[in-house]
């Protein structure tokens, strides 16, 4: 997802979506009420390889994953109606935007990356 504040006020992108004035949405992103998120703390006891992470995915695809770069496995709850709804017009928005200025590709919230971080060389 393309998130850059300047980016937003250089490409047209209206008060709502690109200012903290008014109430838009980076003002509701700051102001946000927390996700109850569980970290485990793996290492040293268990070293997490990318094909065991891969694995663990695929054999709990109900759970949401993320890994840090120091090695914590990360479980994010599924989001709630209202966050689904605020998302789904977030989305909208940002493909619209992006259509019109032809920047790139968007995601959703949960696409899975793999970011260019080696989690053996710590």
């Amino acid at each position: 997802m393309i998130f850059n504040r300047s980016g937003f006020e250089n490409y047209g992108m209206d008060d709502n979506l690109g200012s903290d004035s008014g109430g838009g949405i980076i003002k509701n992103l700051k102001n946000k009420i927390p996700m109850n998120t569980t970290t485990l703390k793996l290492e040293p006891a268990i070293a997490l390889s990318e094909g065991q992470f891969f694995s663990l995915c695929q054999q709990n695809p109900e759970l949401k994953f993320e890994r840090s770069p120091q090695g914590e496995l990360i479980i994010m709850p599924p989001t709630g109606g209202e966050t689904g709804r605020k998302n789904a017009t977030l989305i909208a928005r940002f493909v619209i935007w992006n259509e019109t200025y032809d920047l790139g590709v968007v995601f959703d919230s949960s696409t899975c990356f793999r970011l260019p971080i080696d989690l053996s060389e710590k």
